[in-house]
């Protein structure tokens, strides 16, 4: 009689298996990520800490001291008037800039996003402001608006007095504004035209059976469904916005009589033009916590119902 001999399967755990391929990924992906994320770290994260540190301290560039002052810069810059007035311009520009932006980013790619003949033409003129640098965008409009510049020309033309715009301490302000805010409704108009192509077009086509307007259609279809792209460019406006400083720098240099005197440029004469290094990081200290509250709040009532 033979020996019978029974083969027995050893059982594989795939489950085991697949949390040992998991952790291989993911080992993978962190070892592709890094060289990014070092240089993320290098170059955004480690000035911040650098920031709240040198806050702290009271150096010269002129006489290479070093001093511990504790929170002494932030006490002295809180009793500055020429702070609290670039504090004071600095938030009545975010007030006044981050809306326009916004709101005109949404209405030109509501305008881009339209199914017209030549309307990749349009997009591309719509564009165009955003290959332009902000330096040389300042520059070409600080020629376009001198009191003998093109834009006077026009107006002398259509009978409109000669406007001194950014030599006036009550137009200064609003022209970097509009500045501002020619080159950042292109930009932001991108990310806003993508998520637009991602609606269905069956969402639309159902709502005008069901007889509803355009502009209700933009109201409960288009707006709620562009959220996520709405929050991203406001917190985004929010960020580069309180961080202006080539516009001021090129055309006003903070004035006239620092109207336009914001806050990232009085970091850099605190620094450049004073030789005082804590006092300028401490407005950079100020600076990153008011955008980070402000982003906060921004986010907290737009994610609300």
């Amino acid at each position: 009689m033979g020996t019978l001999l029974t083969l027995r399967r050893v059982p594989v755990d795939y489950n085991f298996q697949g949390e040992i391929n998991v952790r291989v990924q993911k080992r993978i992906l962190l070892l592709f990520l890094f060289p990014a994320i070092s240089i993320l770290f290098l170059f955004k994260v480690y000035p911040i800490f650098l920031a709240f540190y040198r806050s702290l301290f009271s150096y010269s560039f002129m006489e290479r001291t070093l001093q511990f002052v504790g929170l002494q810069n932030f006490i002295d810059l809180f009793s500055d008037p020429v702070f609290i007035n670039s504090l004071l311009v600095t938030l009545k520009f975010n007030v006044l800039v981050n809306p326009l932006q916004v709101i005109g980013a949404i209405l030109l790619a509501v305008l881009a996003n339209q199914v017209v003949k030549g309307i990749n033409i349009f997009r591309t003129l719509f564009y165009l402001p955003v290959a332009i640098s902000v330096p040389i965008a300042s520059i070409i409009w600080g020629l376009l608006l001198k009191p003998n510049g093109f834009v006077n020309s026009i107006l002398a033309m259509i009978g409109i007095p000669k406007q001194m715009f950014l030599n006036s301490e009550t137009q200064a302000l609003y022209v970097i504004i509009l500045i501002v805010s020619w080159i950042g409704f292109s930009y932001w108009m991108i990310f806003i035209l993508a998520a637009l192509q991602e609606i269905p077009v069956q969402v639309y086509e159902s709502s005008r059976i069901d007889g509803a307007s355009s502009l209700q259609s933009f109201f409960y279809i288009t707006l709620p469904m562009i959220k996520k792209s709405i929050v991203f460019i406001t917190v985004g406006a929010t960020t580069s916005n309180f961080l202006m400083f080539a516009p001021v720098y090129t055309l006003t240099s903070g004035g006239p009589a620092e109207a336009t005197h914001l806050l990232m440029y009085e970091a850099y004469e605190s620094a450049f033009s004073y030789s005082n290094l804590g006092r300028s990081n401490a407005i950079v200290v100020i600076l990153l916590v008011l955008i980070l509250c402000i982003a906060a709040i921004q986010l907290k009532m737009i994610n609300s119902e």
